[in-house]
């Protein structure tokens, strides 16, 4: 359930973080989702970007209200296709306005988002509709490539198979920088890059 994955998010937050607080420290906020067929998991980190320093500042579920059986098993194929794609849309706005209060920050008042990364690999025609739609630029849907070098590009790209923006994330290189930030001793198996089986380089 979400509350029992807050509590466990709250055992493993760092002290000076004071879950659900954005230090002091940090300068900027990371929001990011990966969106499924019964519900959205989201986590933000605050980072202070001279460093590299992070702190885990909230996690949890938002539920992907689809019709319930015995109606969405008597539907279409294209039809369930839709009530899932619509009841994605409506879980992210739901985010979209928790993520719109912000969180403490200290004596700067709330902090919001400076980016929310949405997997769009599940639903990408929900995903993109939606950050489209709604008109900012801090909102994005991302695909993950393995091959792919860059984290995060600076520039959307456009193609055939995603009719919309979407920014191609180089998840083995994204996950190479985040455990050496994280600084995972060597020998351990989440030293392993996520797809390509590679090992971080030094001690």
């Amino acid at each position: 359930s979400s509350a029992h994955s807050s509590e466990i998010v709250a055992e493993h937050a760092d002290d000076e973080a004071r879950y659900q607080i954005v230090p002091d420290a940090a300068d900027l906020v990371l929001l990011t989702v990966d969106v499924g067929m019964r519900a959205l998991h989201y986590v933000v980190r605050a980072w202070r970007s001279d460093t590299g320093e992070s702190w885990l500042v909230d996690a949890g579920t938002r539920g992907v209200h689809r019709p319930k059986d015995p109606t969405f098993k008597r539907m279409t194929e294209g039809e369930q296709a839709a009530a899932v794609g619509k009841a994605i849309e409506t879980s992210l706005d739901d985010l979209f306005d928790y993520a719109g209060v912000g969180w403490p920050h200290g004596k700067k008042g709330r902090a919001h988002p400076l980016l929310a990364l949405v997997d769009g690999g599940y639903r990408p025609d929900a995903v993109g509709w939606f950050c489209q739609n709604r008109g900012t630029d801090t909102w994005r849907m991302t695909i993950g490539r393995a091959d792919a070098k860059s984290i995060l590009p600076r520039k959307a790209t456009f193609g055939r198979k995603y009719h919309y923006p979407h920014w191609v994330i180089g998840v083995n290189e994204a996950g190479l920088r985040l455990r050496d930030l994280m600084r995972i001793p060597a020998g351990s198996p989440a030293r392993r890059a996520p797809y390509s089986g590679r090992r971080l380089s030094g001690p």
